[in-house]
């Protein structure tokens, strides 16, 4: 067995031996890298690759480079659609590799990515005079949009150069409310409507000082001069009421020509804005009648008070209109606390159209409003029914006096 084994290496000896004859058997003869040229035991040399590519090892794309030591580098190759952006993919599927429309050169958008490469057809250019995508104007193309429809008074709503829109002509509103005093303040007003007023809807926003007078009148109307069941007058009393030491409630209470108290309902919303929603629907025959109450803009109370004569809707009259304080019919009942953006509308509001603009203020021509005091008037003796555009007087009359409610700059919004 030894014999064998050195007899083959005589052998593999005497064919190293006659592979030199010739020559110099040595170093010099292993592969040379960096000689642009690729010999055995090299992958590639240089420029040399010996026909590599990434598809042949089984990627899509990319590009086969060859390393100092003369092996293959494949880490540009890539698969495209495998959802990792890697090796010369600009992107895969949703990895854009952080790119987006504004880092390509573009205002805004939505980058995409088409066959790993970046798609730009979702983004677009500031400044072409047509608004696309996000931007909310481009140019003159304002989408219809105006300083009063993005709740300023008035102005000139125009476009900025970052295609958003630039509100610094137009004009705020005064951020006002009317506070009263639970003593004897008060405000009166003239307030004109189509008559006879069936189904209709009182809004507005409160806020209750806790602890203040019981009960105090936030708003009332009837007719002057008559007994409380005389036909055909309607009454809204909607007022504060303490009904516990210790439970500071809001109640509305409504009545009717020969009907009484046609509605309570209480509220623990003292200490804070609320917005309520008073809503009176009538059936088609105008025999009965759905109240409706919100407290900031959810429904609370639905009730159907007995059947109501036809003859008993909201009539106009001579009669003011009391905020604050009232002292018809009985003593007076004033109220401690500020009210804000009263409207009063000529159909039955439903919950949705309530929420949509409760924390809006209006431009006073909406359709079915009839009668609105936004309260931003923020001095004088005078506050604007805006609809009509009549006045509303402050305390007793156009002088100043102890009966005057104030101004305040605190408002529900």
């Amino acid at each position: 067995m030894r014999a064998s084994v050195a007899l083959t290496r005589i052998a593999l000896a005497a064919t190293r031996l006659a592979g030199c004859l010739g020559c110099a058997c040595g170093p010099e003869d292993e592969p040379t890298c960096g000689n642009e040229v690729r010999e055995p035991g090299e992958q590639c040399d240089g420029q040399d690759l010996g026909g590599l590519s990434c598809f042949g090892q089984g990627f899509e794309i990319g590009t086969v480079t060859c390393l100092p030591s003369c092996t293959a580098d494949l880490s540009d190759c890539s698969r495209c659609g495998d959802g990792v952006a890697s090796g010369a993919e600009a992107c895969d599927g949703a990895a854009l590799r952080g790119e987006s429309c504004v880092s390509v050169g573009f205002a805004g958008g939505s980058l995409g990515c088409v066959a790993c490469a970046l798609d730009t057809s979702g983004c677009y250019e500031c400044g072409d005079g047509v608004r696309f995508g996000d931007e909310e104007c481009d140019g003159p193309d304002l989408a219809g949009t105006t300083c009063q429809g993005l709740n300023f008074e008035s102005g000139s709503l125009v476009c900025g150069a970052d295609c958003r829109f630039d509100t610094t002509a137009c004009v705020p509103f005064n951020p006002w409310s009317v506070q009263f005093d639970g003593t004897d303040d008060s405000l009166s007003c003239t307030l004109m409507f189509p008559s006879p007023l069936y189904s209709h809807t009182w809004e507005g926003w409160v806020w209750i000082a806790p602890g203040g007078p019981s009960p105090g009148t936030v708003f009332q109307k009837w007719n002057p001069g008559v007994n409380l069941n005389d036909p055909p007058w309607l009454m809204w009393v909607f007022y504060f009421h303490d009904t516990s030491p210790v439970l500071d409630l809001l109640q509305i209470q409504t009545q009717a020509a020969g009907s009484g108290l046609l509605s309570e309902y209480s509220y623990a919303m003292t200490g804070s804005w609320h917005h309520f929603a008073f809503v009176w629907d009538y059936t088609v025959d105008l025999t009965w009648v759905e109240l409706r109450h919100y407290v900031d803009g959810l429904l609370v109370l639905t009730d159907f008070p007995s059947p109501i004569s036809a003859s008993s809707p909201l009539e106009d009259s001579l009669d003011p209109l009391f905020m604050g304080n009232c002292c018809l019919d009985g003593p007076c009942t004033p109220f401690e606390g500020s009210i804000d953006e009263i409207r009063l509308w000529d159909y039955p509001r439903v919950g949705e159209e309530i929420m949509a603009d409760m924390n809006l203020q209006l431009a006073g021509n909406e359709p079915g409003l009839i009668a609105y005091w936004p309260f931003d008037e923020g001095s004088g003796q005078f506050t604007e029914e805006v609809v009509s555009g009549t006045t509303c007087v402050l305390g007793t009359g156009p002088a100043p006096d102890g009966a005057d409610p104030v101004w305040s700059a605190d408002t529900p919004f």
